[in-house]
Protein backbone atom coordinates (compact mmCIF):
# COMPACT_ATOMS: atom_id res chain seq x y z
CA UNK A 1 0.00 0.00 0.00
CA UNK A 2 1.10 3.52 -1.08
CA UNK A 3 2.59 5.06 2.56
CA UNK A 4 1.34 8.85 1.63
CA UNK A 5 -2.25 7.20 0.94
CA UNK A 6 -2.25 5.57 4.22
CA UNK A 7 -1.59 8.61 5.98
CA UNK A 8 -4.56 10.01 5.45
CA UNK A 9 -7.06 6.91 5.98
CA UNK A 10 -9.80 7.87 9.23
CA UNK A 11 -9.35 5.05 11.30
CA UNK A 12 -11.83 3.49 12.98
CA UNK A 13 -11.45 5.64 15.51
CA UNK A 14 -12.13 8.85 13.73
CA UNK A 15 -15.06 7.29 12.26
CA UNK A 16 -16.65 6.46 15.31
CA UNK A 17 -15.55 10.00 17.39
CA UNK A 18 -17.19 11.54 14.21
CA UNK A 19 -20.25 9.15 14.59
CA UNK A 20 -20.54 9.97 18.44
CA UNK A 21 -20.17 13.80 17.34
CA UNK A 22 -23.26 13.68 15.33
CA UNK A 23 -25.39 11.78 17.59
CA UNK A 24 -24.40 13.90 20.45
CA UNK A 25 -25.71 17.22 18.18
CA UNK A 26 -28.95 15.13 17.43
CA UNK A 27 -29.15 14.93 21.13
CA UNK A 28 -28.15 18.65 22.05
CA UNK A 29 -31.16 19.43 19.71
CA UNK A 30 -33.94 16.44 21.37
CA UNK A 31 -33.00 17.68 24.37
CA UNK A 32 -32.54 21.49 23.61
CA UNK A 33 -29.39 21.78 25.57
CA UNK A 34 -28.28 25.02 23.64
CA UNK A 35 -25.47 25.62 26.47
CA UNK A 36 -23.67 22.38 25.03
CA UNK A 37 -23.79 23.81 21.27
CA UNK A 38 -20.03 25.71 21.55
CA UNK A 39 -18.07 22.06 22.48
CA UNK A 40 -19.66 20.38 19.36
CA UNK A 41 -17.95 23.33 16.79
CA UNK A 42 -14.65 24.80 16.34
CA UNK A 43 -15.52 29.07 17.07
CA UNK A 44 -15.00 29.90 13.84
CA UNK A 45 -17.61 27.40 12.74
CA UNK A 46 -20.21 28.62 9.70
CA UNK A 47 -23.34 26.74 9.23
CA UNK A 48 -25.53 27.44 6.33
CA UNK A 49 -29.81 26.38 6.45
CA UNK A 50 -31.42 26.19 3.44
CA UNK A 51 -34.86 25.76 4.43
CA UNK A 52 -35.89 25.66 0.56
CA UNK A 53 -39.18 27.41 1.17
CA UNK A 54 -37.06 31.01 2.33
CA UNK A 55 -33.60 32.37 2.07
CA UNK A 56 -30.92 30.43 2.91
CA UNK A 57 -29.26 31.52 6.23
CA UNK A 58 -25.83 32.40 7.29
CA UNK A 59 -24.60 31.46 10.77
CA UNK A 60 -21.39 31.85 12.59
CA UNK A 61 -20.39 30.19 15.50
CA UNK A 62 -22.18 28.45 18.26
CA UNK A 63 -23.52 31.12 19.87
CA UNK A 64 -25.55 32.68 16.45
CA UNK A 65 -26.11 29.00 16.06
CA UNK A 66 -28.09 28.46 19.17
CA UNK A 67 -29.99 31.71 18.55
CA UNK A 68 -31.21 30.71 15.47
CA UNK A 69 -32.62 27.05 16.75
CA UNK A 70 -34.14 28.65 20.08
CA UNK A 71 -36.39 30.73 17.83
CA UNK A 72 -37.04 28.34 15.28
CA UNK A 73 -37.81 25.42 17.78
CA UNK A 74 -40.08 27.98 19.51
CA UNK A 75 -43.57 26.32 17.95
CA UNK A 76 -42.17 23.26 18.55
CA UNK A 77 -43.91 21.02 21.63
CA UNK A 78 -41.92 17.67 20.88
CA UNK A 79 -39.01 17.52 18.42
CA UNK A 80 -37.15 14.24 17.85
CA UNK A 81 -34.06 14.50 15.64
CA UNK A 82 -33.14 11.44 13.91
CA UNK A 83 -29.77 10.51 12.08
CA UNK A 84 -30.76 8.31 8.70
CA UNK A 85 -27.52 7.92 7.54
CA UNK A 86 -23.93 9.30 8.10
CA UNK A 87 -21.57 9.06 5.24
CA UNK A 88 -17.67 9.96 6.26
CA UNK A 89 -14.93 11.11 4.04
CA UNK A 90 -11.23 11.78 4.92
CA UNK A 91 -9.75 14.70 3.16
CA UNK A 92 -7.15 13.68 1.13
CA UNK A 93 -4.52 16.16 1.65
CA UNK A 94 -5.15 16.67 5.51
CA UNK A 95 -5.27 13.88 8.13
CA UNK A 96 -6.94 16.56 10.59
CA UNK A 97 -9.94 17.28 8.00
CA UNK A 98 -12.79 15.36 6.96
CA UNK A 99 -16.43 15.45 5.38
CA UNK A 100 -19.63 13.85 5.49
CA UNK A 101 -22.82 13.61 4.24
CA UNK A 102 -25.79 12.97 6.85
CA UNK A 103 -29.41 12.43 5.63
CA UNK A 104 -31.57 12.94 8.73
CA UNK A 105 -35.33 13.59 10.07
CA UNK A 106 -36.93 15.38 12.55
CA UNK A 107 -40.38 14.31 13.83
CA UNK A 108 -42.13 17.22 15.53
CA UNK A 109 -45.34 18.07 16.74
CA UNK A 110 -46.24 21.89 16.92
CA UNK A 111 -47.43 23.89 19.81
CA UNK A 112 -51.02 23.34 18.57
CA UNK A 113 -50.82 19.38 18.19
CA UNK A 114 -50.43 19.25 14.32
CA UNK A 115 -47.55 16.43 13.63
CA UNK A 116 -44.69 17.31 10.52
CA UNK A 117 -42.27 15.64 9.83
CA UNK A 118 -38.94 17.44 7.61
CA UNK A 119 -36.21 15.55 6.11
CA UNK A 120 -32.82 17.35 4.99
CA UNK A 121 -29.09 16.56 3.82
CA UNK A 122 -25.88 17.89 6.23
CA UNK A 123 -22.63 18.28 4.40
CA UNK A 124 -20.56 18.95 6.86
CA UNK A 125 -16.63 19.36 7.27
CA UNK A 126 -14.89 18.48 10.67
CA UNK A 127 -11.99 19.40 11.87
CA UNK A 128 -9.51 18.01 14.44
CA UNK A 129 -9.13 20.07 17.41
CA UNK A 130 -6.48 19.21 20.48
CA UNK A 131 -7.71 15.73 19.48
CA UNK A 132 -10.93 15.77 19.11
CA UNK A 133 -13.15 16.05 16.15
CA UNK A 134 -15.41 19.58 15.73
CA UNK A 135 -17.90 20.49 13.16
CA UNK A 136 -16.06 23.13 11.33
CA UNK A 137 -18.65 23.80 8.35
CA UNK A 138 -22.41 21.97 7.96
CA UNK A 139 -24.20 22.91 5.01
CA UNK A 140 -28.07 21.72 5.63
CA UNK A 141 -30.53 21.73 2.98
CA UNK A 142 -34.46 20.59 3.70
CA UNK A 143 -35.20 17.81 1.01
CA UNK A 144 -38.68 16.76 2.00
CA UNK A 145 -41.70 18.11 4.19
CA UNK A 146 -44.71 15.98 5.06
CA UNK A 147 -48.09 16.12 5.85
CA UNK A 148 -47.84 18.57 2.42
CA UNK A 149 -45.54 15.53 0.56
CA UNK A 150 -43.60 18.44 -0.42
CA UNK A 151 -40.61 17.05 -2.27
CA UNK A 152 -37.63 19.41 -2.94
CA UNK A 153 -34.58 17.13 -3.99
CA UNK A 154 -31.28 16.40 -2.87
CA UNK A 155 -28.40 19.20 -2.75
CA UNK A 156 -26.07 19.13 -5.91
CA UNK A 157 -23.08 17.97 -3.99
CA UNK A 158 -25.45 15.08 -3.16
CA UNK A 159 -26.58 13.42 -6.03
CA UNK A 160 -25.05 10.62 -7.59
CA UNK A 161 -22.16 11.22 -10.41
CA UNK A 162 -23.98 10.45 -13.87
CA UNK A 163 -21.53 8.00 -16.40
Amino acid sequence: MNPAIARHCLSDADHLAIDRLARRYADVIDRRAWGELAELFTPEAVVTIDLVTSPARLVSGADELREFLEHAMARFRFLAFVIQNLHVEPFTDDPDLASARMFMSEHRIDLDGAATQTFGCYQDTYQRVGGSWRFARREYQTIARLPDADVFGLPAQARPLTS
